[in-house]
């Protein structure tokens, strides 16, 4: 198959302007993956920025929506290693607030979670 090269920005627009679901779009990405077609360099780098933007939202709203997409690992799809949205939860502003709602929420924190962050 050859390259789609107006496939990955058609979907960053529908997500952020017509509202379609995330997951959604994650699917039709795994399953462009799965057909074999090719993203060139700047899109897979595009999409990477919008899911870690978009985690960056998540994390500042806050409570259970955070452990919630890293147990459905719906931002792998676009390029985003867990251990890379695990440094961006540490790093945030709120990242120790969400964790602390995580914990009251969940009883746990995400398995990789470095034990030092959470005991005193």
């Amino acid at each position: 198959m050859g390259r789609f090269p107006l496939f990955p920005s058609r979907l960053l627009e529908l997500v952020t302007t017509e509202h379609i679901e995330l997951d959604t779009v994650a699917g039709k990405l795994d399953t462009a993956r799965m057909e074999q077609r090719p993203l060139t360099e700047v899109q897979q780098e595009a999409l990477k920025a919008f899911a870690l933007a978009f985690w960056d939202k998540v994390l500042s709203c806050g409570c259970f929506w955070p452990a919630l997409m890293l147990s459905r690992e719906r931002l792998q799809a676009f390029g985003v290693e867990r251990a890379e949205l695990l440094t961006a939860w540490r790093r945030h502003p709120q990242g120790a607030e969400v964790l602390a709602d995580d914990l009251r929420l969940n009883g746990r924190v995400p398995a990789e979670w470095p034990h030092d962050d959470v005991l005193p």
